[in-house]
């Protein structure tokens, strides 16, 4: 099932990346996989079709509520966290999360045979949040917008990292593989998969710590650093 719902995002992303590039993304639904699953785990951590999205859910302020406490899904006495909801960054920030059962029906779900109950009317627990669109960061993107250097990004107002924050970005993209010459050994392949491990390692510490607006500028000044590369080669 999982396998299948990759299938259709790799459709439906295909088809809004040629038609509305710069869409406030947003993608949620039951995704019959766990939060901890490859498919939730790419669509956190990579950039698809060139959308960068947030888990909604992964948030610090979800951390309590009944989609990551208890469930998103009953079978009998199975209690599954299925569904998931996502959104692009940097061109939608989270403002609020839906708490969607009250504390009396907190205190009844999961005690029955399954959904639905009298407590969910539905086979599913709704999801949902708050997401306001961030005009000034779409600019990034339009058109008509003149390129923005990752330089001036960094010296600019959307960064909001840091300065100890700075340095440990800094230090994460320092640490990136240097591919050698010609063939690789296995000592070479070993080597720059424990590089590649351990810049993983850093950045993810990095991000977790970091504020939606961090996150944003991070994706955004990573990209500008890679556009002013593909310039400089022609």
């Amino acid at each position: 099932a999982a396998l299948a719902r990759a299938w259709q995002l790799e459709s439906a992303l295909v088809q809004v990346a040629k038609r509305w590039p710069d869409a406030p993304l947003i993608v949620g639904g039951d995704f019959n996989a766990f939060p901890n699953s490859g498919l939730a785990d790419v669509l956190r951590s990579e950039c698809w079709h060139g959308f960068t999205l947030a888990g909604a859910y992964d948030h610090p302020a979800a951390a309590d509520l009944t989609p990551v406490v208890e469930a998103t899904s009953a079978e009998s006495t199975c209690r599954l966290v299925l569904d998931h909801l996502y959104y692009r960054c940097p061109h939608l920030r989270l403002s609020a999360l839906v708490q969607p059962l009250t504390g009396a029906e907190r205190s009844c779900f999961g005690y029955g045979p399954g959904l639905p109950d009298l407590v969910v009317p539905s086979d599913h627990v709704p999801i949902g949040a708050v997401l306001e669109v961030a005009v000034v960061r779409c600019a990034f993107t339009e058109p008509d917008a003149a390129p923005v250097t990752a330089d001036a990004l960094w010296s600019g107002e959307l960064n909001v990292l840091t300065g100890a924050q700075r340095e440990e970005l800094l230090g994460a993209e320092a640490m990136a593989p240097q591919r050698p010459r010609g063939k690789p050994t296995a000592e070479e392949i070993a080597a720059l998969r424990q590089q590649a491990a351990a810049r993983k390692a850093a950045e993810q510490a990095l991000l977790e710590g970091l504020c939606e607006d961090g996150k944003a500028f991070v994706t955004a000044w990573r990209r500008a650093k890679a556009a002013d590369a593909k310039r400089q080669l022609f």
